[in-house]
């Protein structure tokens, strides 16, 4: 665990926690600042501030490894996310200390309805209109009563809602060398619907949650992550087609297929899950083999 300080002088609501050597979790009371909160850097420092209240993990980004933030329920921002959120290190001059700043297109801005926000890993924030293209590596955001529709180069379709974010870590394709295709995106909070594209069915499309980690198989997935605790739902739908697909869900090292014909549902935060199938038979609470199930899928 870490140090907190709540040194005289701080400013109301903030508080501060500095890290030991070789931590590789920092525990967040908090879980709505942690998941709905405005990230930034301040030198070394990782600031997360919410409504006037605010956390300052000193020295967070000295390591290269820097460590993941936990919170009270066992829901997880990995590093990396908390890096992207963070944004660039000097907003603009990306490019320049990384030797590259072509950015990746992935996607086009299909609908949209109120406000939503790209911020690529440039760290310059720009306000999305239909058409505009989403890179790798964006963080996209959606503002009050608001909605998006994206389109990724591989036909997955995401409809985000209002409130939303989430990082679009990769997208690999090419539709002429499928075993090299991936997809790795965070949901960090919000209601998200996405049909699956050519990526699903190779094996190799993943959505990152604060629980844990889905592997998609082919479906229609309903996603909501509750921002306020990091407690998220999901169940699978019917595609347009009439058919259905499946993920396996990762918690704990533990694998969970969830395959069903109809409304089943799972809620979840941290290790402890709920299923709920309304009254349809279909696979859950059980692990398994990860490659098999892989095989049975192609």
């Amino acid at each position: 665990m870490v140090a907190i300080s709540q040194a005289s002088g701080l400013p109301q609501g903030q508080t501060v926690r500095t890290l030991q050597p070789g931590e590789d979790q920092v525990s967040v009371q908090d879980a709505e600042l942690m998941f709905r909160g405005d990230y930034s850097r301040e030198g070394d420092d990782l600031v997360i501030s919410l409504d006037g209240r605010s956390l300052v993990i000193t020295e967070y980004f000295v390591s290269d490894n820097p460590p993941d933030l936990v919170a009270h329920n066992g829901a997880v921002l990995d590093a990396s996310t908390v890096n992207s959120l963070a944004g660039s290190i000097a907003p603009g001059q990306y490019a320049q200390a990384s030797g590259g700043g072509d950015l990746i297109e992935i996607g086009t801005v299909q609908t949209i309805e109120g406000v939503a926000y790209s911020t690529p890993i440039n760290g310059i924030q720009a306000q999305l209109a239909e058409g505009d293209k989403v890179y790798q590596g964006d963080v996209i955001e959606t503002g009050d009563d608001s909605k998006l529709g994206i389109a990724f180069v591989d036909k997955t379709v995401f409809s985000v809602s209002a409130n939303a974010r989430m990082v679009l870590n990769e997208l690999i394709y090419d539709p002429n060398e499928t075993e090299n295709n991936s997809m790795v995106f965070n949901l960090v909070e919000g209601s998200f619907v996405f049909l699956t594209g050519e990526v699903a069915p190779t094996g190799n499309m993943e959505m990152k949650t604060p629980g844990g980690t889905m592997g998609i198989r082919g479906t229609l997935l309903i996603s909501n992550v509750d921002g306020s605790t990091g407690v998220e739902e999901h169940s699978i739908g019917v595609e347009f087609d009439g058919t259905t697909g499946k993920a396996i869900l990762t918690v704990a090292g533990i694998y969970y297929l969830i395959s069903f014909a109809g409304n089943c549902q799972y809620r979840f935060a941290g290790s402890a899950i709920e299923f709920n199938t309304n009254g349809v038979l279909f696979y859950a609470r059980r692990s398994v083999n990860i490659a098999d199930e892989q095989g049975s899928t192609n």
